[in-house]
């Protein structure tokens, strides 16, 4: 079942706690998540995204209030950047004509075949929806575009893979008892409402290429301030800011695993390997990014100079909000 993650403003709760209990009882317990149950503290924004990652539709609640929140247009974004289907849904809350709803360079991304109104639907004097066939209309359209199809032929290879790992995997700690023989019935008898049961182990987030190249770029800067310091002859080790520190484990986590797998499974970066196991406690991406900026407008990145070292270090130490 595709997972649907519902994106709203606090203050339109009560749509919120209308709509859940329908979709709950049309597509399954398992089929939605929002914030409702998150613990305040460092890890909010990081669950949030995990859940943003790992859903197949996004389903935004749009009113005055969540159009102009920073946090759910955050979230939006994030929904853009990893191509989910995006499904806008206009509330009797929202004033604003829906072409002048979002910012243009979000409006300009999304789809506009893939936004409804309930606005005329909701009784005000009864806190009920009298007709949401235009939702499930839409939904059950983007949920055929997110199902997973498997030919007949593909049915059999997978089907007999599992059959081979039921035997020589018969006590297999990592695996539920019964997984190998469900996903094989699953397979053989073509329960698609079951087909994400068997890539459950599978983690549906991913971290998009742009992230990787910009921790790509964050350590050729550290290499090449590395490398530049020891060619300029100089006896002193250089300056602690000048060194990878890592990423911080609770703000910045993708980022951290990512780096971690690049040293240790990859081989790429060694030399740079923290002493802190990776996790700075702090976040590091803004101070990266300022010190990013320096870097790439020196005049040669991998042979720097004294004043391009002092002038990346100066931007380091710079947490005024300049870039």
């Amino acid at each position: 079942m595709a997972k649907i993650f519902i994106s709203y403003s606090r203050k339109d709760r009560q749509f919120v706690d209308l709509l859940v209990p329908q979709i709950r009882n049309i597509y399954g317990e398992d089929s939605y998540w929002y914030d409702t149950a998150i613990q305040g503290g460092d890890k909010w924004w990081q669950v949030i995204e995990t859940q943003i990652h790992a859903c197949q539709i996004f389903l935004f609640l749009m009113s005055d209030e969540s159009i102009k929140s920073t946090y759910c247009l955050d979230e939006l974004k994030i929904a853009i950047q990893h191509n989910k289907q995006v499904l806008q849904v206009l509330l009797s809350t929202l004033t604003v004509k829906y072409e002048e709803c979002l910012p243009d360079d979000l409006q300009s991304k999304l789809k506009i075949e893939q936004h409804i109104s309930l606005c005329e639907q909701f009784i005000e004097q009864e806190k009920v929806f009298k007709d949401l066939s235009r939702l499930w209309g839409a939904l059950n359209r983007l949920i055929d575009k997110v199902r997973l199809p498997l030919t007949t032929t593909e049915r059999l290879l997978l089907h007999n893979q599992f059959e081979i790992l039921k035997q020589v995997n018969p006590t297999n700690p990592d695996y539920h008892e019964n997984y190998f023989k469900n996903a094989a019935e699953i397979l053989a008898e073509g329960y698609e409402w079951y087909y994400t049961y068997i890539v459950a182990h599978i983690e549906a987030k991913v971290f998009p290429h742009g992230n990787a190249e910009e921790v790509v770029n964050i350590l050729q800067m550290f290499r090449d301030l590395k490398f530049s310091w020891e060619e300029l002859g100089e006896t002193e080790d250089i300056d602690r800011v000048l060194e990878f520190a890592g990423f911080s484990g609770n703000h910045e986590t993708s980022e951290l695993v990512f780096t971690r797998f690049m040293m240790n499974s990859m081989g790429e970066f060694e030399e740079l390997m923290p002493t802190n196991k990776f996790n700075s406690h702090v976040p590091m991406l803004p101070r990266y990014r300022r010190m990013l900026n320096v870097w790439r407008v020196c005049p040669s990145k991998y042979h720097l100079t004294k004043e391009d070292i002092a002038r990346i270090k100066a931007a380091a130490n710079d947490d005024s909000g300049n870039s």
